[in-house]
C-alpha cells in the first residue's frame, strides 16, 4: 500500500510541476503559425499564460468561463514566441471580468 501511495505521489508531483510550467508546450502534432497571422487570438495571463482568448471588439475578450479565477489578469496580444520578446506584444491589464449566469464551475460538463 506505502508503494502504490508513493508512486501516486510521485505522478501527481510530476503532474503538477508539467502544470505550473509555462515553457513546456501542450501543442501536440501541431504547425507554428505564421508570426501575427491570427491578430484577434489573445493570451490571458496572471503570471503565466492560462488560457487563450478571442478579441470581439477593441475592448472586449471573450474565453471560456473555466478560464476566469479571481487573480488579477492581463490580456497580451500581438505575442508570437512567449519566449521571448520580439517587439510587438501589448500587455493590458483586465478591468472587469463577466461571467455568464448560469456557469456553474461545480458542473463543467453541464457547459
Amino acid at each position: 500500500m506505502q508503494a502504490s501511495a508513493a508512486a501516486l505521489l510521485s505522478a501527481v508531483t510530476r503532474l503538477l510541476a508539467v502544470a505550473v510550467n509555462p515553457n513546456i508546450s501542450r501543442v501536440v502534432n501541431g504547425e507554428e503559425a505564421r508570426p501575427y497571422s491570427w491578430p484577434w487570438q489573445v493570451s490571458l495571463e496572471s503570471f503565466f499564460p492560462t488560457c487563450g482568448g478571442t478579441l470581439i471588439a477593441p475592448d472586449w475578450v471573450l474565453t471560456a468561463a473555466h478560464c476566469i479565477t479571481f487573480h488579477t489578469y492581463r490580456v497580451v496580444l500581438a505575442e508570437h514566441d512567449m519566449n521571448k520578446e520580439e517587439g510587438p506584444e501589448q500587455s493590458i491589464m483586465v478591468a472587469k471580468m463577466i461571467i455568464h449566469p448560469k456557469w456553474n464551475d461545480n458542473c463543467v460538463s453541464c457547459g
